[in-house]
């Protein structure tokens, strides 16, 4: 997958790492917030998780909106 970038295979490898144990010992749901709408299903979303996960995600989305 990497193979034809200039990426460091060492953060490939950090990578694949951090996303295996979110999946696998986290029962984590993993995708990628850039392909989906999320104002559009945010509420639903927010009324699914707990109030710990609600906070983490709020604190992601916070983050990840500079």
């Amino acid at each position: 997958m990497y193979g034809n970038t200039f990426q460091n295979t060492s953060v490939w490898a950090l990578e694949y790492e951090l996303l295996a144990r979110m999946l696998f010992h986290n029962r984590s749901l993993l995708f990628n917030p850039f392909h989906l709408n999320l104002p559009e299903v945010e509420d639903e979303l927010l009324q699914m998780l707990n109030t710990e996960h609600r906070y983490l995600y709020k604190r992601a989305r916070a983050v990840s909106q500079g």
